[in-house]
């Protein structure tokens, strides 16, 4: 259904917007990805022939069991980062007022309020129609799956002490309820959301690349590397590497140096001991050399960040990884066998 046949609400994800959440439990994780008992199998042209208000408002977000010691928090919206109509996620910039996060501070100074990134699952706003293969889209099941799916990414990685550095640091999936204005009668709907750490740094896409030395650049690819790798030695595999997806943080002094790397959105993520491979997933004693990881192609969507010749002349790359991951630093990953000639391709195992 097109937007002037279902007139929507203003998105209220706007700087000042002020709301009320409670902690809530995500849908179960299956397969390392959704979890197919709670999907709702709405047909095609059910989903084609509804409204998108109608479709969210008679299919709200799936219930699950209350937690056991709920917690509850008030937002304020300080920037909307990504938000409005046909932008799936909502992601907004707030300040966080609640006891549930008492010692926890990332403020300039004492008295500023904590900041948080929350990611917002509002069906309401997503896209309704898909346009690579021309037909509408389940929003609702959409908006329940990457809930799921980012919530129980960010679940995972917690247990695996993986939070705080490569990937943000989380503070749990709630949800609250919006108003909504149908035929005279005022209804409430529920809305999913996660809490993330506020990431002071920006994404390589707002970046320039040709403002950094070559050494700095490659020393973001080398640390992105390295991180990447251990976090798949987790079996969690993020599935959007991309450098809108990654945030550097510059060091506070100035200098070139880089504090940190973040890996963020895991809406697409899959927790592969989790799924039907199962322990079949090797959980290696140490992360896998980036040598063997990246040897038969380089990073996708990395240029101007990688030297360019690097892309038609592997070799140049081959010769980068062994000289960054070879030697010394061998030890600190996994054991991976015997290497090819650098103008050899590595056998897939």
């Amino acid at each position: 259904m097109s937007s002037t046949s279902d007139p929507k609400p203003e998105p209220p994800y706007v700087k000042g917007f002020k709301w009320s959440i409670r902690s809530h439990i995500p849908p179960p994780l299956s397969e390392g990805q959704y979890h197919d008992g709670w999907k709702r199998g709405l047909s095609d042209s059910y989903v084609q022939n509804t409204k998108q208000s109608e479709l969210v408002l008679n299919h709200p977000p799936v219930e699950t069991p209350s937690p056991h010691n709920p917690k509850q928090a008030d937002l304020t919206v300080v920037e909307a980062i990504r938000a409005g109509y046909d932008r799936g996620a909502q992601i907004l910039l707030c300040a966080v007022d609640s006891p549930a996060f008492e010692g926890s501070n990332n403020a300039d100074s004492p008295g500023n309020p904590f900041l948080v990134v929350a990611k917002v699952y509002d069906a309401l706003y997503y896209r309704s129609y898909d346009y690579n293969w021309g037909g509408a889209t389940d929003v609702v099941n959409t908006a329940d799956t990457e809930y799921s799916q980012e919530a129980g990414a960010y679940e995972y990685l917690e247990t695996e002490k993986q939070t705080g550095g490569f990937a943000p640091k989380y503070f749990g999936s709630w949800t609250f309820n919006l108003l909504f204005e149908r035929s005279g009668e005022t209804l409430q709907r529920p809305v999913r959301l996660i809490l993330i750490e506020y990431i002071p740094g920006k994404p390589m896409t707002k970046l320039t690349p040709s403002d950094y030395s070559k050494e700095y650049k490659l020393e973001i690819i080398a640390r992105l590397l390295d991180e990447l790798m251990k976090q798949l030695c987790t079996t969690l595999v993020q599935n959007d590497l991309a450098p809108r997806n990654v945030i550097i943080v510059p060091a506070e002094n100035g200098t070139d140096q880089i504090a940190r790397i973040v890996l963020i959105d895991y809406g697409m993520a899959r927790i592969f001991s989790k799924s039907w491979i199962g322990s079949s997933w090797p959980r290696d004693r140490l992360p896998m050399n980036p040598i063997r990881y990246c040897w038969n192609e380089t990073l996708e969507y990395f240029n101007n960040w990688i030297p360019d010749e690097w892309y038609s002349d592997l070799k140049l790359w081959r010769e980068w990884l062994v000289s960054r991951f070879g030697g010394e630093t061998l030890k600190l990953y996994d054991n991976m066998g015997k290497m090819p000639e650098i103008d050899e391709h590595w056998p897939y195992n």
